[in-house]
């Protein structure tokens, strides 16, 4: 497969060849992810959050968020659109919880690790 990303300026891919290959499995990952962060981002993302960091559960994920003073945020309801949307892509019952925070996790390096694998 070729990409061509015209959108960064400074390093534009044209014809760039991805190798990767992909494979469906029929079962559960191994690793115990089910789901795609994509899913999440594209929610949070409508939100005026200043960061988060989820973390996958076995029914769907908790969710810590660092909010601004002037923006608040209505958890209740952005749980329940992430649940629909994880109902949308199969996942039977789901539950997200989301908790304002004042700060996120970081890892030793300093860097946050937004999304964590069900373990």
């Amino acid at each position: 497969m070729y990409v061509t990303n015209l959108y960064n300026t400074v390093v534009p891919l044209i014809r760039f060849e991805v190798t990767d290959e992909v494979r469906f499995l029929e079962e559960p990952c191994p690793c115990g992810s089910v789901i795609h962060p994509h899913v999440l981002r594209t929610c949070l993302s409508q939100q005026h959050l200043v960061e988060y960091q989820v973390r996958q559960t076995a029914r769907g994920a908790d969710i810590s968020a660092v909010t601004s003073a002037s923006d608040a945020v209505d958890t209740n309801a952005l749980a329940a659109r992430i649940e629909d949307a994880l109902r949308n892509l199969g996942l039977p019952a789901p539950t997200v919880t989301i908790a304002t925070v004042d700060s996120v996790d970081r890892q030793a390096s300093g860097k946050r690790k937004r999304f964590v694998p069900y373990n």
